[in-house]
């Protein structure tokens, strides 16, 4: 009876497997649908990044999350969206230059030394159960181009299991395309100012013209008259 009974629990818990798996994926979906409506309808930019920022900071076993935009590569990336306290830790300019730079995921261990991950490899290969790792950099990208860096902290240890680590993934993807948002918004203010300048500058131009017309025509006046004479 004991050995029926433990077999048949086994196959329960196997049975039950899927459709747990399939409700954790149903809740994730329904997670960053929710981020992806509150940053869509966030009135600016700036606003929708700090929208995704509470979210990874909601939403990720963490307690410390910052977001950083890459808005020239040879300076240091900007803090966008702080979402921390103050256990978080500082985020060192050179690792963000060489995560960006290399494209790599940068891991801070307890004893304060760090390693890089693996070119290509994902988040989750360097999250799930490490729990002497407090700290990670991991590099943003638009089309293979670098947009930022997502900064995560925990001091008790970066631990996640495998569905946590692929759902810190999506956050991550949600990250990337709330600051090529807002780059676009900036370029675009940029295009507007221009343009402005642009029409300002005609204006000007024009009243000048229409300026210096008036006395000329005076002039040509007075100069055909005197050569007459």
């Amino acid at each position: 009876f004991l050995l029926t009974g433990a077999v048949a629990a086994q196959l329960f818990h196997r049975a039950q497997e899927p459709q747990l798996t399939a409700e954790r994926r149903a809740r994730e979906a329904e997670r960053l649908t929710a981020m992806a409506a509150e940053s869509l309808a966030a009135p600016t930019a700036a606003d929708a990044v700090g929208a995704v920022a509470r979210v990874l900071r909601a939403e990720m076993p963490v307690r410390s999350v910052q977001l950083y935009a890459v808005e020239d590569p040879q300076r240091d990336p900007a803090l966008v969206a702080p979402a921390a306290d103050e256990d978080g830790g500082a985020v060192d300019p050179m690792l963000m230059h060489s995560a960006i730079r290399e494209g790599r995921t940068m891991v801070l261990e307890r004893n304060g030394s760090v390693y890089a991950a693996l070119p290509g490899t994902g988040l989750a290969s360097q999250l799930i159960g490490a729990r002497s790792a407090v700290a990670a950099i991991i590099p943003l990208h638009i089309r293979d181009r670098p947009i930022g860096v997502l900064w995560i902290a925990e001091p008790e240890g970066l631990s996640f299991d495998p569905g946590e680590a692929e759902f810190a993934e999506g956050l991550a993807r949600h990250a990337a395309l709330a600051l090529e948002r807002m780059r676009l918004a900036r370029e675009a203010e940029h295009v507007a100012g221009l343009i402005e300048a642009d029409r300002l500058k005609d204006a000007f131009i024009a009243s000048v013209s229409h300026d210096l017309r008036t006395p000329l025509t005076t002039i040509r006046a007075l100069a055909s008259e005197m050569r007459d004479a």
